[in-house]
């Protein structure tokens, strides 16, 4: 069997700063475990100076790394280099005096990490002559230690095959799959809470009477919907016509887009979907719009459902309550190519407002216009099958205020928006659903105290209220398009170059745009990987997000 191959990095006084950065050496190790399979394991340990000449046998000296196994299952073998240098230096004698081995190298401090790869890339057989090389024990002398990822891998002794990385999802092959070798930054979803909060609203809704419709603006994914309609969801939500359509045609019924079609575009794409998906709606706030859908539904001859959204606090959308409300609601009953199913009142106001009386009472009276055109249009004579709203921050009071069904959809994941505003139990925090999205981010520049660069910039969606879990003492800000920092007061964070953080989002409607997938984690192993909207199906750009 082939030697295995020993990457043994030690503190040098004769290390110059041509040294190969320790990032690069991680890469070398990576490289010669994946590409010489015949090779038993790539060793990776720090030896300081001082403790190697205080311990002059390799053996006890190169601290092997045991946590992955290695120890364990393979047999050990450690090797020791001497630099090139005009006088002797203290690895000089340690490898004069060694008696483990009889394997020793000698390399410039500063070899270029490109013939290292070379070298492994050629398939050279161990013992073919190289330059300032053996292939079979590759020594350096760096200034300081290996990223601290090398020895805290969750993955097998012989390390995650990154070349195979696409292809191993394609396949949904997640063996050795963990958080430690995922891309940063990336979204991470924590399987167990986000269960959790998924079953809890379920069992919360159930039990107050009112119907769950979760908006999928938060999370953009099929495989999210499909958890929420199978623990009881009747039907989606939807805030554009592209998240309508990809849910309807992933096989998902009973999908309601919040926004009325007032283009062309949208118009046509409206009708479209409802031929294709007769359990689709969509909303209308003014009787221009209601004139248009008309004349598009009667030219292609096809039949849609139709809310009335009225006002409810949020100056954005929504028809004036009362008459006007009852006038639209009466032109759409009336029409042969629509059918009148509701009332749609979003009170995004009352989603955040702090405490929960406060936000109680907030709720009540966004929704008392409402709820009187309710009545009126039932009075009318139309009936009035839905009356749709109300959120995550809003989930335990709607339906108090006559909704039958909730709109909620940042309970699946949650953000620091809604961490803020206080529950029913608890007024600074609210507790009720678990934060089970974080972006992971590594810790890729650390020369300036109390604070260090994360690769979490604006372009992946950084907020200055974003927080990091499980260290409060950080503040988050952006350092530009790729760059995140991380900062705090006190001296005492033990922040190291390499780490990795989770980071809270501040607002997950707007962060899940950035990225095209979620890792999904039970524990530190990663079971499954869902795609976010947009990105994989060809077409860009908001408009098709």
């Amino acid at each position: 069997m082939a030697p295995l191959v020993a990457l043994e990095m030690v503190r040098s006084p004769i290390a110059g700063p041509l040294t190969p950065a320790p990032t690069e050496l991680c890469k070398l190790a990576t490289v010669a475990a994946v590409r010489n399979p015949s090779k038993e394991a790539v060793i990776a340990s720090v030896v300081p100076v001082s403790t190697a000449v205080a311990e002059p046998e390799p053996a006890r000296s190169a601290r092997v790394l045991a946590s992955a196994g290695i120890a364990e299952r393979r047999a050990l073998k450690v090797s020791l280099v001497c630099a090139e240098s005009e006088s002797p230096s203290p690895l000089q004698a340690i490898a004069s005096a060694a008696t483990t081995t009889r394997e020793f190298s000698t390399i410039p401090a500063f070899y270029s990490i490109s013939k290292w790869l070379a070298v492994f890339d050629s398939g050279a057989p161990v013992g073919t002559p190289t330059p300032g090389v053996n292939c079979s024990n590759l020594v350096v002398m760096l200034p300081d230690i290996m990223p601290p990822f090398t020895a805290t891998t969750k993955t097998s002794p012989a390390g995650f095959p990154y070349a195979e990385f696409e292809a191993r999802i394609a396949r949904r092959d997640f063996r050795d799959m963990t958080r430690d070798v995922l891309p940063t930054p990336c979204m991470i979803v924590d399987e167990a809470l986000f269960l959790r909060n998924v079953k809890f609203m379920a069992d919360q809704t159930k039990a107050a009477g009112i119907a769950l419709r979760p908006h999928v603006k938060v999370h953009k994914s099929v495989d999210v919907a499909k958890v929420q309609l199978a623990h009881g969801a009747i039907g989606l939500t939807c805030a554009t016509i592209a998240e309508a359509e990809l849910m309807s045609r992933s096989g998902l019924q009973n999908v309601m887009w919040t926004k009325q079609p007032a283009s062309r575009n949208a118009i046509v794409r409206a009708i479209a979907l409802s031929i294709e998906d007769p359990t689709f709606l969509f909303v209308i706030d003014d009787p221009l719009v209601f004139h248009w859908v008309q004349q598009a539904a009667a030219a292609a001859d096809a039949q849609v459902r139709v809310l009335v959204s009225v006002f409810a606090g949020m100056n954005r959308q929504g028809i004036e309550n009362g008459q006007p409300a009852l006038e639209l609601a009466r032109k759409v009953a009336s029409s042969k190519n629509m059918t009148f199913e509701g009332i749609m009142a979003y009170s995004g106001v009352a989603a955040h407002t702090k405490t929960f009386e406060n936000r109680r009472e907030q709720s009540a009276k966004d929704l008392a216009g409402p709820r009187e055109t309710v009545e009126l249009i039932q009075k009318s004579g139309i009936p009035v099958n839905i009356f749709s709203g109300g959120s995550t921050g809003t989930y335990n009071m709607d339906h108090e205020n006559g909704l039958t069904e909730l709109e909620a959809g940042s309970y699946v994941f949650m953000d620091e928006r809604y961490f803020i505003i206080g529950g029913k139990d608890d007024p600074a925090t609210f507790t009720d659903f678990a934060g089970a999205l974080t972006v992971l981010s590594t810790v890729d520049s650390k020369h300036h105290p109390n604070q260090a660069t994360i690769d979490y910039g604006n372009k992946a969606g950084v907020r200055p209220t974003d927080k990091v879990k499980g260290m409060p003492g950080l503040t988050v800000s952006s350092q530009g398009a790729e760059y995140g920092l991380l900062s705090w007061k006190d001296g005492d964070k033990d922040i190291q170059l390499g780490d990795r953080v989770e980071i809270y989002c501040t607002v997950l409607d707007d962060s899940t745009s950035y990225y095209d997938r979620y890792y999904v984690a039970r524990g530190e192993q990663i079971v499954d990987i869902w795609p976010i909207m947009g990105r994989d199906t060809g077409r860009s750009g908001a408009a098709w997000r």
